[in-house]
């Protein structure tokens, strides 16, 4: 039925009303529609995943640039080989570039530092903590976030300004190490020792969810996905750990790998192509999917995530089988135009590597668009 204009003022009005009283009731971002429109920045800052296309669907700070959110805890999960533990490396590397602090949980004794280095993290400054039981991984990341609060009230008293670094912590993951009662007594009954662990875990959500709500602090763990046969209907997929992480991530980012990436179809696969898609999101509407190229001893390709965020933001024009993209440099129209997908992404890696302001000028573009 079509509305006469005067009910669809008023009912504009009333989603208004809505969303104004559940963000009132419930915090920012309890209510919200399914459109672009509709977002509203809900955090100071954002740190990089290294894809572009993925940071589009995660969250957009005071300043309009999109990622993973400051001041908010975030669940990443899925199967093994996603590509879980490279994104992580990849968030301790951007929060790094912006001169912050990048702190490691790893519960699975299985950090490799020079694969890290070679993704770019300076590991002289990666604060790394491999704990031996699931509560001596959480107190490490209180220990952290107290260090960091500490941190932050001397620089006032001393400067009277206010802490811009932020930290990020990425814990690797919560699924990898037992309770300290089953890691004391050797072994326990599955059902016993998942119980335990989810106690555990909800507790500690709920003791810092709010700590890290009001700091410059991103905290995200990585959970594994494992298949129950049990389950008759839906999904059989199930995390471990209980809903804990669910319920207080704001943010919750599920991998699936698609494929290898290879030149052709009998060659040596040089990198996996993986799903993310949010399942859950309190900051941009949810249920939103990118595919991540990642390459092996590089992490996710930074050219090819470009790519494919320009395309699903229409910044990329085709023309039968030539590809082209406009930009300008203070004002200076420039055009790349290239015959087929692979050679125009293989020029455009060229040009955003030797040109620093051609690729500037392209992120602007796309942010721009994207908000």
């Amino acid at each position: 039925m079509k509305l006469n204009r005067k009910a669809e003022k008023h009912k504009a009005k009333l989603i208004g009303n809505i969303i104004k009283k559940g963000d009132k009731q419930f915090g920012d971002g309890a209510i919200q529609l399914l459109s672009s429109k509709s977002i509203k920045s809900l955090v100071s800052t954002t740190i990089s995943t290294g894809s572009p296309d993925l940071d589009g669907i995660l969250a957009k700070d005071k300043h309009g640039k999109f990622g993973m959110p400051i001041g908010r805890i975030v669940g990443i999960s899925g199967k093994e080989a996603s590509g879980k533990t490279t994104l992580i490396i990849s968030l301790m590397k951007s929060v790094q570039e912006m001169g912050g602090l990048a702190a490691l949980i790893e519960t699975e004794h299985a950090f490799d530092p020079d694969y890290a280095k070679a993704l770019g993290v300076d590991i002289t400054e990666l604060v790394l903590s491999q704990p031996r039981y699931l509560e001596e991984g959480l107190d490490m990341v209180s220990l952290l976030i107290d260090t960091f609060e500490q941190a932050k009230d001397e620089y006032y008293t001393e400067t009277g300004s206010e802490w811009e670094v932020p930290m990020f912590i990425g814990f690797d993951s919560i699924a990898g190490i037992p309770p300290k009662a089953e890691w004391e007594a050797g072994s326990f009954e599955d059902e016993q020792a998942l119980g335990l662990h989810a106690r555990k875990l909800s507790k500690f959500f709920r003791k810092i969810s709010s700590r890290i709500s009001s700091e410059r602090i991103c905290l995200a763990c990585t959970n594994q996905v494992k298949t129950d046969t049990g389950i008759k209907y839906g999904s059989k997929d199930t995390e471990i750990g209980g809903a804990a992480l669910k319920f207080h991530a704001s943010i919750r980012l599920d991998l699936r790998r698609i494929s290898f990436l290879k030149e052709n179809k009998d060659g040596d696969p040089y990198g996996i192509l993986t799903s993310a898609r949010t399942v859950k999101n309190k900051l941009m509407p949810p249920f939103k999917k990118v595919e991540i190229p990642i390459i092996f001893g590089e992490g996710i390709s930074y050219p090819r995530s470009l790519y494919n965020a320009l395309i699903r933001n229409d910044l990329i024009k085709k023309e039968k089988n030539t590809f082209i993209l406009i930009y300008k440099i203070e004002g200076d129209k420039h055009v790349l135009r290239v015959a087929y997908e692979k050679p125009f992404i293989e020029e455009l890696k060229k040009l955003i590597e030797s040109s620093p302001r051609a690729k500037k000028a392209i992120e602007k573009k796309l942010i721009k668009k994207a908000s």
